[in-house]
């Protein structure tokens, strides 16, 4: 389905909600809109039989163990101590401090932060963030994650066809 940028960027920014640590008290579902894209709706079917507590040790399992699995940007560019990294964080804290967002106690490189806060990027530097940042980052998390088995590949996934929506615009 071919999508305009305005909306690919809408659909990344509910997105994000798949790759923040789950909540105990989160019980809603995906929204319709996420649902709609098979990928999405083949990881909340996955997750939907785990208990809370169940999603939450998967969750660590899966991206707090090995920088190999991190959801942090700058890991995956540049290695876990790189003096880039603190550099690439200070640009996307700049981007989010300019549009008037805090985004909490997170670090402003983490992927889910990236994918909710991409309005406070104009379309130069969103383009730029996904030729730079997000098209060499995210096969990589994919191809970290080994398998169709773990629900959060089909989440990177459908993630990365979002950012590759658009014919060579950037989403």
């Amino acid at each position: 389905m071919s999508r305009t940028v305005s909306e690919a960027r809408s659909l990344l920014r509910l997105a994000a909600e798949c790759l923040e640590y789950p909540r105990a008290e989160r019980t809603h579902t995906l929204p319709e809109a996420l649902r709609r894209i098979e990928l999405f709706a083949a990881f909340e079917d996955r997750l939907g039989g785990l208990t809370p507590e169940m999603r939450q040790e998967h969750y660590v399992r899966t991206f707090d163990v090995t920088p190999k699995t991190s959801l942090y940007l700058s890991v995956h560019l540049f290695g876990e101590e790189n003096f880039k990294r603190a550099e690439l964080m200070a640009g996307f804290r700049s981007a989010y401090v300019r549009a008037g967002r805090d985004v909490g106690p997170e670090l402003p490189d983490h992927l889910s932060t990236v994918l909710r806060h991409n309005d406070c990027f104009d379309e130069e530097e969103w383009g730029e963030l996904v030729r730079l940042c997000l098209s060499p980052s995210l096969p990589a998390m994919i191809r970290s994650l080994g398998s169709d088995e773990n629900p959060y590949a089909l989440a990177l996934e459908g993630i990365l066809g979002l950012v590759g929506q658009g014919e060579g615009a950037h989403v």
